[in-house]
């Protein structure tokens, strides 16, 4: 494997933080300024110049010398920095917050200037107050391009937002390292989900089940046909999915109280999903689940109720939709 076809691609993407540098050298900080228009899907905001921050502090990180203004300039992120992390509805931090000060804190810190700084940024939000430490943060200065893995690399673009780079390394990766266990199968899954490729999933989760499917342990039968329908309804191959409910059918039910674990009122969701979405089937599938569904409608999730109420009003039965009314209002109560 050439790992320096992988770390060029990081060089390549850090190198942009020149930039980002240029443009503040002229007095545009609209890259790096904290902008909180980012809506998380599901609701919450987001810093959309988080990434900026994060490349320019990597960018400045793997320079032979900080520019001269490089105090200053470290002051100005870090303040834009520490007002997305208290913004944030998820809250969090990253590597940018603890590169920057790590930057300050070594170079610029003797006197104890940014003591109070960094105590703003402890108190941002929860997640800084309880795993962000100032005097920590230096060890992030050892990190050198050289000593990135593949994964490393192929991490540090997605975490960039460079998508599509990351993905191009994923796929190198993926030829360089073909898989035959569970847990290479498994590895492959993750970072094509972290690079934002889970159509090419897929192949990787109809091998997993094949494997399992051989071993026939119920559970672990179940729950890779799980990943997998899940796999086929994100992309829209729903007779795909409706054939491997029906090869899951026997092996969920065999799981020891299915119906009151997360696994079985998955299944109580795919079966709802492909109700409404497959017309065709959906007198049959409706008759498959029905009996099971309308007898566990307490074991079912708010969001998993509301799909079964959809899925009993396309065929017809006010019966279910009822029952499931009342559940999701003893639910909601």
């Amino acid at each position: 494997m050439d790992e320096n076809f992988y770390r060029n691609a990081v060089r390549n993407a850090v190198s942009k933080g020149a930039e980002l540098l240029e443009q503040i050298k002229k007095g545009d900080i609209s890259r790096v300024r904290c902008d909180m228009s980012g809506e998380y899907d599901g609701g919450g905001i987001y810093d959309i110049n988080s990434k900026n921050r994060m490349l320019l502090a990597r960018f400045l990180m793997w320079q032979d010398r900080l520019p001269d203004d490089g105090e200053e300039l470290l002051s100005m992120i870090m303040k834009e920095e520490i007002s997305a992390r208290r913004q944030d509805s998820f809250q969090g931090f990253g590597d940018g917050l603890e590169i920057l000060t790590a930057l300050l804190d070594h170079y610029y810190n003797e006197d104890g200037r940014y003591d109070n700084l960094f105590g703003q940024a402890k108190n941002a939000n929860f997640d800084t107050f309880c795993g962000y430490e100032p005097k920590e943060c230096v060890k992030i200065l050892s990190e050198k391009i050289d000593d990135l893995s593949p994964t490393d690399c192929i991490y540090f673009l997605a975490d960039l937002d460079n998508l599509d780079e990351a993905g191009r390394l994923a796929e190198k990766y993926a030829e360089d390292n073909p898989p035959f266990s569970v847990t290479e199968y498994k590895f492959l899954i993750y970072i094509n989900n972290y690079t934002g490729r889970k159509q090419y999933n897929i192949p990787y989760y109809e091998a997993v089940a094949d494997i399992f499917l051989e071993r026939e342990d119920p559970w672990d039968v179940s729950s890779s046909l799980s990943q997998l329908i899940r796999a086929y309804i994100e992309v829209g191959e729903y007779d795909k999915a409706y054939l491997a409910m029906g090869r899951a059918r026997e092996f969920i039910f065999k799981v020891s109280e299915w119906n009151e674990c997360g696994l079985g009122r998955d299944y109580f969701e795919y079966a709802a999903e492909l109700v409404c979405t497959m017309p065709d089937k959906a007198r049959s599938i409706w008759e498959e689940w029905r009996y099971f569904s309308v007898k566990f409608p307490d074991d079912m999730s708010v969001n998993c109720l509301k799909k079964h109420i959809h899925a009993a009003e396309a065929v017809g039965d006010t019966e279910a939709a009822h029952i499931f009314r009342s559940a999701l209002d003893r639910t909601m109560e």
